[in-house]
């Protein structure tokens, strides 16, 4: 069973990205799981830019295995983000019943997963980042770092499904 204590810190790193966020509480729980849900959507949307403007670059610069590595990380976003959206863990499902008795356990390990998954896709984002800046100033051998952001976002994304199933999982 998780420590209080590292329950509480899982809430907070959450709370670093979700103003709203109500740790699941009964009254809460289809409003939690939606915002982390929007949250995930936004962000990965927010990406797609980065990810054309690499793309751009790699063109210009006849980067083609950039070009094709940026194509690749494009379409894990977009499946991610479709996974997020096509989620219906706020509507149906036990866990959202009233007859759901969750356990504290149970609540502590989807805040550890919203919590990781939030941390993850957001150190994406800054990676993105850094790959733009280190084309914008003419580095060599970017496309290693662009293959660690796609494997980067796929671990994410395999995360975001695991906390799928585990929610379908309360009250079997």
């Amino acid at each position: 069973m998780p420590e209080p204590m590292s329950t509480a810190l899982f809430a907070a790193r959450v709370g670093f990205f979700l103003t709203r966020y109500g740790s699941y509480s009964f009254n809460r729980r289809k409003q939690d799981d939606k915002s982390v849900r929007k949250w995930i959507s936004t962000n990965l949307e927010s990406y797609r830019s980065s990810i054309m403007e690499i793309m751009e670059r790699s063109h210009r610069k006849d980067n083609r295995d950039l070009s094709h590595t940026m194509k690749r990380l494009l379409d894990e976003i977009d499946m991610f983000k479709n996974d997020s959206y096509l989620a219906e863990t706020g509507v149906k499902g036990q866990f959202f019943s009233s007859k759901s008795a969750a356990s504290s356990t149970s609540l502590e390990k989807l805040i550890e997963y919203d919590a990781l998954i939030m941390e993850d896709i957001n150190r994406g984002g800054k990676a993105l980042e850094h790959l733009l800046k280190a084309l914008s100033s003419g580095e060599e051998g970017v496309e290693a770092s662009a293959e660690d952001i796609v494997t980067h976002f796929i671990s994410s994304r395999s995360k975001f499904r695991d906390r799928i199933k585990y929610i379908r999982g309360f009250g079997d």
